[in-house]
């Protein structure tokens, strides 16, 4: 290797591996907690999962380069490294069609999700993807589509070989793939803003309507003073028992609602952060993908490399927003890493 593809190498390696280990530092805790998730946490382990899955075959290639000192890789192996980081990317961009999508059914359209959809919209799409993806070895045609890219640091579709049919009909689903959550996202997260607003200014409005109708005097109390006043009976009081108790019922459910529009904001700040995040990581790589489909000649090394680092800084920044806005995935994790600072204390 010369010294530009020494550095390009070691900068893979370096940013590929803190990519790794923060997507599995949320995946591993939260496995075992599935079933406790809400339908979003769960397709945000399974999306930090992908992005694990996929960053581990691009970790793979370029340490091996480093051990080997060459960017020679078996083309076999090759093969199986691009059908997996394919599967992984495509799989991670539809969890976050399916976060947007969750999003989109319950606040704009009203509408309950049942836990089920999590599990079954991934299986699914993990399976759809599988099946696509595997043709090419089916047919026998894997040597013209998939295959190590020009940059050596990515097996994946052979994107500027369009001239083949399978390449040709793989390139344009992926990009069918990519496209749904690039373009489709903008107009689905407008209108959950519109209605967030909505709600919002509905609710500032009730709560001025309250306090102004507190301030207003009781017409009881006038009541109970003019009687008491000609009758010379003290007033009729309510018991402070009986006050208190609803005062702390009140409190409390104020309280819970607080806390549950506070849960339900984070992790709607958390999928628009998420789907920001991916738009912002794969748009360069799919605008690079879209020309070589359409040119049939592969981008400039320089021009691959700058969209594969996107990818890598987008599945860094993955799970740091996760761990940051949901509070259950964020909860376990924090279990397990204090239990295992336990189980290496008592070592």
């Amino acid at each position: 290797m010369d010294h530009g593809s020494w550095s390009v190498t070691i900068m893979a390696v370096v940013t590929e591996l803190p990519a790794v280990v923060l997507n599995l530092y949320v995946v591993l805790p939260n496995i075992a907690c599935l079933h406790r998730l809400s339908p979003s946490s769960f397709l945000v382990v399974f999306l930090c999962l992908a992005d694990a899955l996929s960053m581990m075959n691009q970790l793979v290639i370029n340490a091996t380069h480093l051990i080997n000192g060459h960017l020679e890789y078996n083309k076999e192996l090759c093969q199986a490294h691009a059908f997996m980081a394919t599967l992984a990317s495509l799989v991670s961009v539809s969890l976050c069609t399916g976060l947007t999508l969750l999003r989109y059914r319950s606040i704009v359209m009203k509408r309950e999700i049942a836990w089920h959809f999590a599990p079954v919209y991934a299986a699914s799409a993990f399976a759809l993807f599988s099946l696509i993806l595997s043709l090419p070895f089916m047919l026998g045609t894997a040597d013209t589509t998939y295959g190590m890219h020009p940059s050596n640091m990515v097996c994946t579709i052979f994107w500027f070989k369009s001239y083949h049919r399978d390449t040709l009909i793989l390139s344009l689903i992926c990009a069918a793939v990519l496209s749904v959550p690039l373009f489709l996202t903008a107009y689905a997260y407008l209108a959950i803003y519109m209605e967030v607003s909505r709600v919002f200014e509905e609710a500032k409005d009730l709560q001025t309507h309250f306090e102004s109708w507190n301030d207003l005097p009781d017409p009881s109390q006038d009541s109970n003073r003019n009687e008491s006043a000609v009758l010379n009976v003290p007033p009729i009081e309510k018991p402070l028992c009986a006050a208190g108790v609803t005062s702390a019922i009140q409190e409390l459910q104020r309280r819970q609602t607080r806390d549950d529009i506070k849960k339900q904001m984070n992790l709607l700040y958390q999928s628009i952060a998420i789907v920001a995040l991916m738009v912002g990581g794969w748009a360069p790589y799919f605008a690079v993908g879209v020309m070589e489909v359409l040119t049939a000649t592969p981008a400039p090394v320089a021009v691959e490399v700058a969209a594969d680092m996107f990818i890598v800084a987008n599945s860094i920044l993955n799970p740091i927003v996760v761990l940051v806005y949901d509070l259950d995935v964020r909860g376990n994790t924090g279990r397990c890493f204090y239990w295992l600072l336990g189980r290496v204390g008592k070592k």
